[in-house]
């Protein structure tokens, strides 16, 4: 599903003939699905889904302010590693907010 989410944000701007621009969307789209499937028991806090919006705003200011005809050109060895660091920043402030709300998360394993 997260797959089809971003082929389809992909598609959209190739059609509209920006190849470079629909690979960066197609990433943004993938990690913020991605995120949004990881943390889908969080669905029902409206905090979540701030988070969420605040970074789906600051992907499409980055991918309009910025020229990225460069994009369509980038191999996996280029672009696994940005995907990858966009999402752990996405999934660490996820994190946080949620440790800042309800405190350290429960201890699995208690030590005798």
């Amino acid at each position: 599903m997260v797959g089809a989410v971003a082929l389809v944000a992909y598609f959209l701007f190739v059609y509209l003939g920006d190849e470079g621009r629909g690979t960066i969307a197609a990433a943004g789209v993938g990690c913020l699905a991605g995120s949004v499937r990881i943390c889908w028991p969080l669905r029902r806090e409206l905090w979540f889904w701030l988070v969420i919006s605040a970074f789906a705003a600051i992907h499409i200011l980055a991918m309009l302010a910025i020229d990225w005809s460069s994009a369509a050109k980038w191999n996996g060895l280029i672009f696994m590693p940005i995907m990858f660091l966009d999402f752990a920043v996405i999934l660490t402030t996820i994190y946080w907010v949620f440790r800042l709300i309800y405190g350290a998360p429960v201890k699995l394993v208690i030590d005798d």
